[in-house]
C-alpha cells in the first residue's frame, strides 16, 4: 500500500515528492494457528529544490523577477532552519511554505542526504562557494531515527523467541540431557557433558587437521622441488656418461621397474588402510550425534589388527596392541624411504642427501609417539579415560601422516614412469643404431668375401693374362677418372681461394675509405656542435635581456593594476561618504520638518489641556529610540557599503578569469604552431612569447586568489548581518 504527494513551488523546479511505504510481514504459521501479521511503515521524502537566481545576472524582470525573489526567500528561510536544527535551537517550520512541507524530513524521524550541484567552472566561484557552505549546514543535523513498527507485531515476535526456548528446554529435558536434582535445580547428565566435551574433542581435531593439511600443502611443494634437482642431477649423469654408459642404463631401469611395482603395491595397500580409517572417523562423528549410552565401540583394522574398545576394555592392552602396529609402519615407512629416495634416485649434489632429512623427520615424529605411549602406561587408571583421548588424537595424527606419505609417493610413482619412458625411448634410439651398425659390417664383409673369392679366380685362370691385363687397365682407368676428378676439384678450390684473396683485399680497402668517411663525419659533426653552443649562448644572452624587460614591465603593469585599485577604492569610498552624507542633509531636513510639526501640535496640545510639562518616561523613551535608530543606520551603511564592494571584487573576478582565459587560449595556438615551426629564431621567438605568457598567468592567479578571500570575508559579514536582523 502506498500514498504519493506532490507539491510543486513557484519556480516549477522545486518539487517535493511523498511516498508511504507500508510493508506486511507473514509470520510462519501451521494450519491450525492464526495468521499474524507485523506492520513496517516508512516514507522517502524526494525533494527538488530549486537553484538560487541572480536578477543582475539573469536581467529577470515582472513576474520572472518576483518568482526568483520568493525562491531565494524560500532558500534563506530554509538555510535558518538548518542551521538552527544544527545549533540545537528552537526550530520555527512556520517561516515558510517550504519548510513547513520539510519539517519530517529535515528534523523528524529521518535520514537527511543533501546532493548539492556546483560548476567546475571559474566564472561562478561565488555560487559555487556559497553552495558549498550551503550544504554543509546540512551534514550538521544529528536525528535519532527509531523504527516505525507496530507495539502488538513486538509482543508477537518476543512470545513466540520465548515458546522457541521452552520449546529447546522441554526437548532437552525429554532427551535426558539435563534433569532436576534433589534440591530442584537443573542439572546436565553425564550423556549431555560426555557430548559436550565430544564435540570440543571433535572441533579441536577439525583445527589440527587444517593445520595438518598446510603442512602437508608445505611437504608436497618441498618434495616436488627436490625431485626436480634429483632429476635435473640424473640427467647430467647421464649426459657426462654417454653411449659407455648404456648398460648401466639399462640395469638401472631394470630396477626402476622393479621398484614401480613394489611402490604400486605399497600404494594399493595404504588406500585399503586409508578407506578403513575413514570408515572409522565417520564412525565416530555418527556416535556424537546419536549417542544414547555411554559406551562407544572402535573396530579399526591397521594393518592385520581387529580391535574392540569400549569403556569397560583394558586401556593398557589396546595401546600395546597400537605399539605393535605403530613399529611395524615405521619398519615399512623406513624400508619405502630408502628404496624411494636412496635406490631410485640417487643424488651426489652438494646439497647433501634428501633421505636423511626425510627419514630423520618420520623418526622424529614416530619417536614423540612412542614417548607419548609410554608416559601412557605409566599414569593411573583414574587417568585412562585421558589417555584413550590422546590415543584417538594421535590415530588421527597418523592418518594425516598417511596420507602425507601416499601423496609423496605417487609423486615419486609419477617420477619414475617418467623416466621410464624416457629410458625407452633412448634405448630405442640406440637400438636402432646398433642395427645400422650390423648391417654396415654385414656389408663390408659380404664386400671382402666378394674381393677374396675375385682374387682366387685371378690366381687359378693364369692361362687367361689377356683378360687379366685388360681388367687391370679398366681399375687403373678408373682410378685415373678418380684422380683427374679430384684436381678439377682442387683446382676449383684454388680458384676460390684466390678469389676470396682478392675479395679480403678489396674489404680492406673499403674498410680505410670508411674510416676516413667516418673521421670526416666526427669532424663536421665536431664543427657543428660549436656553432650551435654559440648559437645557443647568443640565444640565451637575448633571452636574459628579454626577460629582464619582461619582468621590469611586469612590475611596473603590477604597480600600474596596485594604483588603479586603490584609485576605485578611494573613489568608491568617496561616493559612499558622499551618499551617506547626502541620506544624513535629506534626513536631518525631514526631522527638522517632523520637529516644527511636533511643535506646532504640543502648541495645539497646551492651548486644549494646560498640562505643565512632559513626563520623564517619555524623554527616556525618545532618546533611547532615538539611539537605536543611529545604530541600525550605522549597520545598514556599513553593510551596504560592503555589499557594494562585495558586488565590484565579483566583477573584477570575473573579469580576470576571462582575461586569463583568454590567455590560456593564446597559449594553446602558440604550442600548435611552435610543433609546425622549424626555423630555429622563429621558435626562440615563440618560446620567449609563451614565458610572457606565462608569467602574465601566474600573475593573474595571484590576483584571482586575492579576489576570492576579499570575496569571502566579505561574504561572511554580510551573511552574519543578514542572520542576526
Amino acid at each position: 500500500m502506498s500514498q504519493r504527494h506532490s507539491w510543486v513551488s513557484y519556480a516549477r523546479s522545486d518539487a517535493k515528492t511523498d511516498f508511504t511505504v507500508c510493508q506486511t510481514l507473514d509470520a510462519d504459521s501451521a494450519a491450525n494457528t492464526t495468521v499474524d501479521f507485523e506492520f513496517l511503515t516508512a516514507k522517502f521524502h524526494f525533494v527538488d529544490l530549486a537553484g538560487s537566481e541572480r536578477i543582475a545576472k539573469t536581467g529577470a524582470t515582472g513576474a520572472r523577477a518576483k518568482e526568483g525573489c520568493n525562491i531565494n526567500m524560500g532558500l534563506l528561510m530554509l538555510g535558518n532552519v538548518i542551521k538552527a536544527l544544527a545549533d540545537r535551537e528552537q526550530v520555527n517550520y512556520r517561516m515558510s511554505k517550504l519548510t513547513r512541507l520539510l519539517k519530517d524530513s529535515l528534523g523528524g524521524n529521518s535520514r537527511t542526504l543533501m546532493i548539492a550541484c556546483a560548476s567546475p567552472s571559474e566564472c561562478d566561484f561565488v555560487e559555487t562557494y556559497n553552495t558549498m557552505q550551503y550544504a554543509n549546514r546540512t551534514k550538521n543535523i544529528k536525528n535519532k531515527v527509531v523504527a516505525n513498527q507496530d507495539k502488538s507485531s513486538r509482543l508477537i515476535a518476543d512470545l513466540r523467541r520465548k515458546i522457541a526456548e521452552l520449546e529447546t528446554e522441554l526437548l532437552e529435558f525429554k532427551s535426558g540431557k539435563k534433569a532436576y536434582n534433589d534440591d530442584g535445580a537443573i542439572v546436565s547428565t553425564d550423556a549431555d557433558i560426555e557430548n559436550a566435551a565430544l564435540l570440543a574433542e571433535v572441533n579441536k581435531l577439525n583445527t589440527k587437521v587444517k593445520a595438518l593439511q598446510d603442512a602437508l600443502d608445505q611437504s608436497k611443494k618441498r618434495n616436488v622441488s627436490l625431485q626436480q634437482l634429483n632429476i635435473q642431477e640424473f640427467a647430467r649423469q647421464y649426459d657426462n656418461n654417454g653411449e659407455a654408459g648404456e648398460d648401466s642404463i639399462a640395469v638401472m631401469a631394470s630396477k626402476y621397474i622393479e621398484e614401480i611395482e613394489v611402490l604400486k603395491n605399497d600404494l594399493s595397500e595404504a588406500h585399503f588402510t586409508i578407506e578403513d580409517l575413514r570408515k572409522q572417523v565417520a564412525r565416530l562423528k555418527a556416535a556424537l550425534t546419536s549417542r544414547g549410552t555411554a559406551s562407544i565401540e572402535i573396530t579399526s583394522p591397521i594393518g592385520t589388527a581387529n580391535l574392540d574398545v569400549s569403556e569397560s576394555s583394558d586401556v593398557s592392552n589396546l595401546l600395546k596392541h597400537l605399539k605393535d602396529e605403530i613399529d611395524e609402519k615405521k619398519k615399512k615407512y623406513e624400508e619405502a624411504e630408502s628404496v624411494a629416495l636412496k635406490r631410485v634416485l640417487p643424488t651426489k649434489s652438494a646439497n647433501g642427501s634428501v633421505t636423511s632429512l626425510s627419514l630423520q623427520d618420520e623418526e622424529g615424529r614416530i619417536s614423540v609417539d612412542d614417548e607419548e605411549l609410554e608416559t601412557a602406561d605409566e599414569d593411573s587408571d583414574d587417568e585412562e579415560e585421558q589417555v584413550a583421548c590422546e590415543e584417538k588424537e594421535r590415530l588421527c595424527d597418523e592418518l594425516t601422516q598417511l596420507q602425507d606419505d601416499i601423496n609423496v609417493k605417487l609423486q615419486l610413482v609419477n617420477t619414475l614412469e617418467r623416466s621410464e619412458q624416457r629410458l625407452i625411448a633412448i634405448k630405442a634410439e640406440y637400438e636402432k643404431k646398433m642395427s645400422n651398425l650390423l648391417e654396415r659390417i654385414e656389408q663390408t664383409e659380404k664386400e671382402r668375401n666378394q674381393m677374396l673369392e675375385k682374387l682366387s679366380a685371378s690366381n687359378t685362370g693364369k692361362n687367361n693374362s689377356k683378360a687379366i691385363e685388360k681388367k687391370i687397365q679398366e681399375v687403373k682407368d678408373q682410378y685415373e677418372e678418380r684422380l683427374n676428378g679430384l684436381k678439377k676439384e682442387f683446382k676449383k678450390f684454388k680458384d676460390m681461394e684466390r678469389n676470396h684473396q682478392r675479395m679480403v683485399e678489396q674489404q680492406k680497402r673499403q674498410q680505410q675509405d670508411l674510416e676516413r668517411y667516418r673521421r670526416e663525419v666526427d669532424a663536421m659533426k665536431k664543427s657543428k656542435v660549436d656553432l650551435m653552443k654559440k648559437i645557443n649562448q647568443e640565444s640565451k644572452v637575448i633571452q636574459e635581456r628579454e626577460r629582464a624587460q619582461q619582468k621590469k614591465m611586469a612590475s611596473m603593469t603590477k604597480e600600474a593594476r596596485k594604483r588603479e585599485l586603490k584609485i576605485q577604492q578611494l573613489e568608491m569610498k568617496e561616493r559612499q561618504r558622499e551618499e551617506f552624507l547626502k541620506r544624513k542633509n535629506e534626513e536631518f531636513s525631514r526631522k527638522i520638518h517632523q520637529a516644527g510639526m511636533e511643535a506646532k501640535i504640543n502648541v495645539i496640545r497646551k492651548v486644549q489641556t494646560p498640562i505643565a510639562g512632559t513626563p520623564r518616561s517619555s524623554k527616556l523613551r525618545n532618546a533611547r529610540s532615538k539611539i537605536n535608530w543611529e545604530v541600525i543606520e550605522k549597520s545598514i551603511f556599513k553593510q551596504v557599503s560592503q555589499r557594494q564592494m562585495y558586488e565590484q571584487f565579483r566583477e573584477q573576478l570575473e573579469r580576470k578569469v576571462a582575461e586569463r582565459q583568454q590567455l590560456e587560449k593564446a597559449i594553446e595556438d602558440l604550442n600548435k604552431n611552435f610543433l609546425q615551426l622549424k626555423n630555429v629564431a622563429e621558435r626562440q621567438a615563440v618560446t620567449e612569447q609563451l614565458q610572457s605568457y606565462k608569467e602574465k598567468t601566474d600573475y593573474l592567479d595571484n590576483e584571482i586568489n586575492e579576489l576570492r578571500q576579499e570575496i569571502i570575508g566579505t561574504d561572511d559579514e554580510v551573511s552574519f548581518f543578514y542572520l542576526h536582523f
